[in-house]
């Protein structure tokens, strides 16, 4: 599978289980999300996996299955409950819709949050680096929250 297609972000990280009403709190950590899909390219009707890495010795890796049709999101396995809010940057990103009902309710504003990994400008305004401007960012990245 090829990628290209990757957002930077710090996260505070709770880990939940299934089976016993525990979480375990991990702390911030930076993390990668990636899409791969099997030549690298975004067809109108395809299939490809998100790999989350959290931090940089890969405290945890989760891979998320996503599916679309005319370029909608249509369906995801992997992870349970929601699709993480950063996966919204990496939709818009490539150019996949994604309804609400993929997410919490309780999600940031469309450009809440996102900001760029070259100058720190926000991803809803023109780019100073001149990378682009809105979420065809190459550098985006999250700050700080919870998923």
């Amino acid at each position: 599978m090829k990628s290209g297609h990757k957002i930077l972000f710090k996260e505070n990280i709770i880990r939940e289980y299934s089976a016993i009403p525990e979480v375990d709190q991990l702390g911030e950590h930076e993390c990668t999300m990636e899409l791969y899909t099997n030549d690298g390219t975004i067809p109108y009707d395809g299939s490809g996996t998100i790999e989350w890495i959290v931090g940089k010795n890969e405290v945890e890796v989760v891979h998320i299955g996503v599916w679309w049709q005319q370029k909608r999101l249509t369906d995801y396995d992997g992870i349970s409950g929601y699709l993480p809010v950063q996966t919204k940057a990496i939709f818009r990103k490539v150019g996949i819709i994604a309804g609400d009902e993929f997410f919490m309710d309780n999600v940031p504003e469309e450009d809440e949050g996102f900001i760029c990994n070259t100058c720190d400008a926000k991803m809803s305004e023109c780019c100073r680096c001149g990378e682009g401007e809105d979420y065809d960012h190459p550098n985006v990245q999250s700050e700080v929250g919870s998923i």
